[in-house]
């Protein structure tokens, strides 16, 4: 088992890798790190699942954030 996610995380670097090197080189560093930002947090967020980590939905952090404001609306 430890050898498959050691594998999965060597591919994902790999992968990764190769296409930040390719956006950097082609587009300039700003997008290289957004890029290696966002590979980064999609990595994560796949490897959680498959584990089997409850992720929450985004709709929870909306609901927080706009809640207020649509009560301020409303009256």
């Amino acid at each position: 088992m430890k050898q498959m996610w050691a594998l999965v995380i060597i591919m994902l670097s790999f992968l990764g890798y190769l296409e930040g090197k390719r956006i950097v080189a082609s587009q300039g560093l700003r997008e290289g790190i957004f890029f290696c930002a966002m590979y980064g947090l999609a990595s994560v967020l796949s490897i959680l699942l498959v584990v089997g980590v409850p992720i929450p939905t985004p709709l929870k952090a909306i609901s927080i954030i706009y809640q207020p404001i649509i009560n301020l609306i409303q009256g």
